[in-house]
C-alpha cells in the first residue's frame, strides 16, 4: 500500500508540470550563458553539473511512475506505454550522454602540426615527476575552491608517496601579471640598473621605469621605438676602455671570434676572415671550418634544422668542424657556438673525448655600427668597474659621444631630436632577479586573462606557498632526504583527453556570397590518421556537414585568420547514450501514431452495441 502511494506521487501530474517548468527554466537559463559567454562556461555550469542530471532522473522516475500508476494495462494503454517508454529512453540517453559523453575542441593550422588530444575546456592540475609521462590529473571545482576559506588538499599519493610532497589549493586568481623584482646579491658581478625614461615634452605622464640586467640577454637590450638601450658590465679598466673607444667594424668584420682550444692547443679566429673557410695549423694536422653564421639562431620546428629567425644579431651562432689526428687516427668535433650562451654545448666529438675540444664565440656587442645598432639612435649604459657607470650614445651619421653617469641625473642628450629624458636611477653591482606573480584585477571586455591557482606545497618538513600560472610548467624539488630529492611538475592548463587518432588540416577555405564579403560558408580539408595502424583518410568537413571516425563526430566549429595562415576550430562529441536518444524518439513517433490512430477498446465497444441492437431487432 505504501509503495503504491509513493508511486502514485512520484506519478503525479502536478509534479511533472513542476519538473517540466523548472528543467525549461534551467535551458532558458543555459541558452543565455551559451550566448552570453562560451558553451564551455554552459556545460561546466549547467549541462556537466550533478544538479541538472538529477533533475532528469527525477523526470524519468516521474514517467516511469505515471506509467506503473496504470498497471495492468489495457490494450488500448499500448500507446500510451510506447510514448512514455520513449520518454525514459530519451532521458536516460541524455544522462549517459552527460555522465559518460566527451566534448571538446582543437584548433589547428592550414598545413601544421597534427593533433592526437581534444581540449575540454575544464580546468586541471597536473603533478608528476618531471620527464615521466605518466602524472596525476586533478580536476578542479573551481565554485569549491571560491568557497572555500581553508586550503583544498589534493590527493596525490597514487603518484607520489605523502612525504614527498603534499599540495593544497589555496585560491584561484582570474588574472595575474609577471613582476621582477631585483634585489642586491652576496658576491659576484652581475650589473641591474633601473633606469627612467621621460622625455621633457612629456609634463604630465608618468615616468617608465625598467630593470636592465647585464647577465639576463633578454634584459641586455631595450627598445623604446628608434631608441635602443643597452647594459654592459666592464670588469676592468681596460674592458672599459675598449667599451667606451671600441674598434672600427672595418677592423673587425662586425661578426666576432672564436676561441678554440684543441688538445690544448690554442686558436683565434676571425669569423668575419674565416667564415666558409678552412683554418689549417702550421704543421697542417689540425683543420677548423666556420662553416655557417646564424645571426639570429633557431631551430624551426617543422624542418627541424637551424635557420635565422632575422639578420639583427640577437642570438649570434657559428656551425664549426674541426678535423684532427691524421688519417691513423681521424678525430672529429662538429657543433654549434652561441656568444650570449657559452655554457650551452651543442658538439659531438668522434676519437676523442669530450673535452679534447672548448669553443668560446666572442661577439663584441659594444660596436655601434653593427646590426640593428646601424640604423638606430644607440645608448650604452657601461657598469663598473666598481661603482663606476659610464654611457656611450650615437645618433645615424653622427659621431658617438660618452661620458660618466650619476644616479638619478638625465643624461646630456639635449641634441637629440627625440630627446628620451634617460637616467639612471638605481645600480646594484650583483643583482639577484626573481619573477614574482601577483594578482591584478581583470579589465573589461579585455579579451584576454592569465589565471594562476596558488598552491601551498609541504614537503621534508617545510611548506610554502606558490603561484603557477596557466599553461606554465612549475618545477620543484621534493623529498624528505635533500640527496635524494626527486624534480616534480606541476601544471595548470585545460583537460585535454586523447583521441587514439591524428588530426591535421591540409585546406581551409571560407567561400564568400556573390559580390560581397560576406562568408557563406567555412570549409576544412582534413586527414584524420590512426595511430595504431597509420591508415589515413581526408575528408571536407563544412558547416552542418560534420563526420564521424573513432566514435567522435567532428564539426565545423569556428576559425581565426592571422599571420598569413589559416586556422580552423572543430568540435569533437563522442555520445555514448545517441543510440538510447534515436531509439527513444522512435518508440516515442511508434507511440503516438498507435495512440491516435489504433483503439481497440471504441472498436470492441461498437461491435458490442452492434450485437445488442442486432437482438433487439430480432426480439
Amino acid at each position: 500500500m505504501i509503495s503504491k502511494q509513493i508511486i502514485k506521487k512520484l506519478g503525479s501530474l502536478k509534479l511533472a508540470v513542476v519538473l517540466i517548468s523548472v528543467i525549461s527554466c534551467v535551458l532558458i537559463a543555459a541558452t543565455l550563458v551559451e550566448a552570453k559567454y562560451s558553451t564551455e562556461m554552459a556545460v561546466n555550469l549547467i549541462y556537466g553539473s550533478w544538479w541538472f542530471s538529477s533533475l532528469l532522473f527525477l523526470l524519468s522516475l516521474n514517467v516511469i511512475s505515471s506509467a506503473l500508476v496504470r498497471y495492468p494495462w489495457r490494450r488500448s494503454q499500448y500507446g500510451f506505454l510506447m510514448t512514455h517508454s520513449g520518454i525514459v529512453i530519451i532521458l536516460v540517453g541524455a544522462i549517459v550522454g552527460l555522465l559518460g559523453g566527451r566534448e571538446g575542441y582543437i584548433t589547428l593550422s592550414e598545413n601544421g602540426a597534427a593533433v592526437d588530444s581534444l581540449t575540454t575546456g575544464r580546468e586541471v592540475l597536473q603533478i608528476g615527476r618531471s620527464g615521466e609521462k605518466s602524472y596525476l590529473r586533478v580536476p578542479l571545482n573551481l565554485d569549491r575552491i571560491k568557497k572555500s576559506t581553508a586550503p583544498i588538499r589534493i590527493s596525490s599519493e597514487s603518484i607520489l608517496p605523502p612525504e614527498t610532497l603534499q599540495a593544497s589549493i589555496v585560491s584561484r586568481y582570474a588574472h595575474t601579471e609577471d613582476r621582477t623584482v631585483v634585489s642586491q646579491g652576496e658576491s659576484g658581478f652581475n650589473p641591474a640598473l633601473e633606469i627612467s625614461i621621460r622625455p621633457p615634452s612629456a609634463d604630465e605622464v608618468d615616468d617608465i621605469r625598467e630593470w636592465m640586467v647585464s647577465n639576463d640577454p633578454e634584459r641586455q637590450i631595450l627598445q623604446m621605438g628608434p631608441l635602443f638601450i643597452r647594459l654592459m658590465k666592464a670588469e676592468t679598466e681596460e674592458r672599459l676602455q675598449t667599451l667606451l673607444n671600441p674598434p672600427a667594424v672595418s677592423e673587425t668584420g662586425g661578426l666576432g671570434k672564436l676561441n678554440f682550444k684543441v688538445e690544448g692547443v690554442p686558436f683565434e679566429l676571425n669569423v668575419h676572415q674565416w667564415l666558409g673557410k678552412e683554418m689549417k695549423s702550421e704543421d697542417g694536422k689540425i683543420t677548423i671550418a666556420l662553416k655557417e653564421y646564424f645571426a639570429d639562431f633557431r631551430m624551426a620546428e617543422e624542418e627541424g634544422k637551424p635557420v635565422s629567425a632575422s639578420d639583427q644579431p640577437n642570438n649570434p651562432a657559428i656551425r664549426y668542424e674541426v678535423s684532427w689526428g691524421g688519417e691513423a687516427e681521424p678525430k672529429t668535433a662538429v657543433g654549434f657556438a652561441f656568444a650570449d650562451y657559452p655554457d650551452l654545448a651543442m658538439m659531438h666529438v668522434e676519437g676523442a673525448g669530450e673535452k679534447a675540444v672548448e669553443v668560446l664565440y666572442d661577439f663584441d656587442r659594444s660596436m655601434m655600427d653593427v646590426g640593428i645598432f646601424a640604423e638606430n639612435s644607440v645608448v650604452f649604459l657601461i657598469a663598473g668597474p666598481g661603482e663606476q657607470l659610464h654611457y656611450v650614445a650615437r645618433r645615424p651619421g653622427e659621431e658617438r659621444h660618452s661620458g660618466p653617469v650619476e644616479l638619478g641625473k638625465i643624461l646630456p642628450l639635449e641634441g637629440w631630436k627625440m630627446n628620451p629624458g634617460l637616467s639612471v636611477v638605481q645600480y646594484l653591482q650583483n643583482a639577484e632577479v626573481r619573477q614574482v606573480v601577483t594578482p591584478i584585477p581583470l579589465e573589461e571586455d579585455s579579451g584576454f586573462s592569465r589565471p594562476a591557482l596558488e598552491l601551498q606545497l609541504t614537503g621534508g618538513g617545510h611548506s610554502t606557498n606558490v603561484v603557477i600560472q596557466w599553461n606554465r610548467p612549475f618545477e620543484v624539488m621534493a623529498g624528505a632526504d635533500p640527496e635524494n630529492r626527486v624534480p616534480v611538475t606541476l601544471l595548470y592548463t585545460d583537460e585535454r583527453i586523447p583521441l587514439g587518432f591524428k588530426v591535421q588540416l591540409l585546406k581551409f577555405n571560407m567561400p564568400t556570397f556573390e559580390g560581397t564579403q560576406m562568408p557563406a560558408s567555412y570549409e576544412s580539408l582534413i586527414r584524420v590518421t590512426d595511430q595504431e595502424t597509420g591508415e589515413a583518410l581526408e575528408r571536407k568537413v563544412w558547416m552542418n556537414h560534420p563526420m564521424s571516425y573513432g566514435g567522435y563526430r567532428i564539426s565545423q566549429s569556428g576559425y581565426s585568420q592571422g599571420m598569413g595562415a589559416a586556422r580552423s576550430t572543430l568540435q569533437l562529441l563522442a555520445d555514448p547514450g545517441s543510440w538510447l536518444k534515436w531509439l527513444g524518439s522512435i518508440l516515442l513517433m511508434l507511440g503516438i501514431t498507435v495512440m491516435y490512430f489504433w483503439n481497440p477498446d471504441k472498436k470492441k465497444s461498437s461491435e458490442a452495441n452492434s450485437n445488442k441492437e442486432t437482438d433487439q431487432t430480432t426480439a
